[in-house]
């Protein structure tokens, strides 16, 4: 009985179109198991969703997170009302329990008022039970001083993973970031401090904020910016479209 030889060559191409077909074969898995995650994810309720920018309109978000700062707040109100524009005030409970009173001027003024937590904890780094309680605290807190059930949460330090995420949505609420940090607690000057901000602000922008001496100076510079884009100044829902809930 003879050996049947069978070329190197061939054998080389043959091992060479056998790891091809695999290789195909396995981004052909791959191409349908990410079109798979893109349909669920477009297909998921936009309240899943967080939020870093709004819709391509003419108009931008202000957010200012609260949990210090109090000496400043009154001169931010005074800026916006100056400029016709609003803004979403995100509280803590502790700081609406120590300082209802700028809650209330807030909320009389015209502004959204959101849920920043209770305490100002790292909400990565708590329990799930633990971040419930901060937001609903927080609530409550808010709901007495207003008479409106807040629909923002804004996480502190804009920490966040899929536990709190779920968490703020059980709790019947959306979750909130940035399209622009001022990072105003660096203390920048107001000039850098608009130079930061109007580099990244554009149509449908959130900018985030803190009750600090540089947003105070700077404030009024970037309402007129604003408004030389042909842009306004709203509250989250206003830019959103979403009405807070009963």
């Amino acid at each position: 009985m003879r050996a049947l030889f069978i070329p190197w060559t061939f054998l080389r191409v043959l091992l060479t179109l056998t790891v091809v077909c695999l290789l195909l074969a396995g981004m052909t898995q791959f191409v349908i198991t990410l079109n798979q995650d893109i349909a669920e994810t477009s297909g998921r309720s936009e309240a899943d969703s967080v939020v870093r920018r709004g819709p391509p309109v003419n108009k931008v978000a202000l957010t200012i997170n609260v949990d210090w700062g109090q000496e400043h707040i009154q001169a931010l109100l005074d800026s916006l009302s100056r400029h016709q524009a609003k803004a979403t005030f995100f509280f803590t409970g502790r700081f609406a329990d120590n300082f209802p009173e700028y809650v209330t001027k807030v909320h009389e003024a015209g502004h959204e008022v959101g849920n920043h937590g209770y305490s100002h904890p790292h909400p990565t780094q708590i329990s799930e039970g633990a971040n419930r309680e901060e937001i609903r605290r927080t609530h409550g807190a808010l709901v007495k001083l207003t008479g409106l059930a807040p629909k923002w949460f804004a996480p502190p330090y804009g920490e966040l993973d899929e536990r709190v995420l779920s968490t703020a949505r059980q709790e019947g609420y959306r979750t909130i970031l940035w399209t622009v940090d001022s990072a105003d607690w660096l203390k920048p000057s107001p000039q850098e401090w608009m130079k930061r901000v109007t580099a990244g602000i554009g149509p449908g922008a959130l900018v985030l904020m803190h009750p600090t001496a540089p947003t105070v100076q700077a404030l009024p510079s970037l309402l007129n910016y604003i408004k030389e884009k042909g842009w306004q100044a709203v509250t989250l829902t206003e830019l959103l479209g979403t009405a807070e809930r009963p």
